[in-house]
């Protein structure tokens, strides 16, 4: 499962000449967020950590059933901060924490 987020589709590169062919050669399924696009306009401001609560189900039974799953996180210090709460929600604090602790929960934050 990859959850990515962009501004706009504009940004989001190499869609089909790198993530698709590797989507769908590893079969894994991707989550997209554009929180500044026109098609947002409907529903504006919508981030990663949306797409996470609305896939919290699919991500329990991914994490449960993939005892070696990580978790990288990639963005502004404000984006890693809103993910790893909503997750905390989702998952627990302590599996979170514990995740973190056997390197399974990776950050790389930016200040933007």
């Amino acid at each position: 499962m990859i959850f990515l987020g962009f501004r706009s589709k504009e940004y989001f590169l190499y869609k089909e000449e790198f993530v698709e062919p590797l989507l769908a050669e590893q079969n894994i399924t991707l989550f997209t967020a554009f929180s500044r696009s026109r098609v947002a306009a409907k529903n504006p401001n919508r981030y990663v950590q949306h797409l996470l609560e609305e896939q919290a189900e699919t991500l329990r039974k991914h994490l449960s059933s993939h005892k070696n799953a990580k978790i990288a996180v990639c963005g502004s210090r404000n984006l890693c901060h809103n993910v790893r709460e909503t997750l905390n929600i989702i998952l627990g604090v302590d599996v979170i924490g514990g995740m973190a602790e056997e390197s399974k929960y990776i950050t790389e934050v930016f200040d933007s």
